[in-house]
C-alpha cells in the first residue's frame, strides 16, 4: 500500500495491473533521500511534488512507461547528486532548472522523447561526471559544456545535433 501512495505522489497517477490508481492528498516524508523504482512497469507523469522532497539525494525512475515533461520543480532538489529517468517517454524539453543542481555528478536521460536544446545552465553543474542524453530529438549542444572540466562521459548520439 505505501508503494502505491509513493507512486501518486511522484507521477500524479499509476496503473498498477490494469487499475488507475488516483488520489487526492498523499503524505510523503520529506527527509527521505532516494526515490528508487527502476524497471516497475511505472506510467503516468512525473508530478511537480517532487520538488518538495528537497532531502533527496537520488532519483531513479528508469526503464519505466512515464511520459509528459520533467517538472520544472525539480529544480529545488539541491542535494541531488543523481537523476536517472532513461528509457521512458519523457517529452517536452530538458528544464533548465537542471542548472541550479549543482551537486549533481550524474545525468541519465537517454532513450526519452526529449526535444529542443540542451539547456546552457548545463554549464553550471561543476560536479558532473557524466551525461547521458543519447537517443532523444535534441537539436543543439550548448557551449557551456566545454566548461565541464571533471565531465569523463557525454552520450549525445541519435540527436538532431
Amino acid at each position: 500500500m505505501i508503494f502505491q501512495y509513493l507512486i501518486f505522489c511522484l507521477l500524479g497517477f499509476t496503473v498498477i495491473n490494469s487499475q488507475i490508481i488516483l488520489f487526492r492528498t498523499v503524505y510523503y516524508p520529506a527527509t527521505s533521500t532516494l526515490v528508487s523504482f527502476p524497471s516497475k512497469q511505472l506510467t503516468g507523469t512525473l508530478s511537480s511534488f517532487i520538488g518538495q522532497l528537497t532531502a533527496l539525494t537520488l532519483i531513479d525512475l528508469s526503464r519505466n512507461s512515464l511520459s509528459g515533461a520533467i517538472p520544472t520543480e525539480i529544480g529545488n532538489i539541491k542535494g541531488l547528486r543523481k537523476i536517472n529517468i532513461l528509457r521512458n517517454q519523457f517529452s517536452s524539453e530538458i528544464p533548465s532548472e537542471l542548472g541550479k543542481l549543482t551537486a549533481l555528478t550524474e545525468i541519465l536521460l537517454h532513450q526519452n522523447k526529449l526535444a529542443g536544446p540542451i539547456p546552457t545552465e548545463i554549464g553550471n553543474l561543476k560536479n558532473i561526471t557524466l551525461l547521458s542524453f543519447g537517443d532523444n530529438q535534441l537539436s543543439k549542444l550548448p557551449n557551456e559544456i566545454g566548461s565541464l572540466t571533471i565531465l569523463t562521459e557525454l552520450t549525445i548520439g541519435s540527436n538532431g545535433l
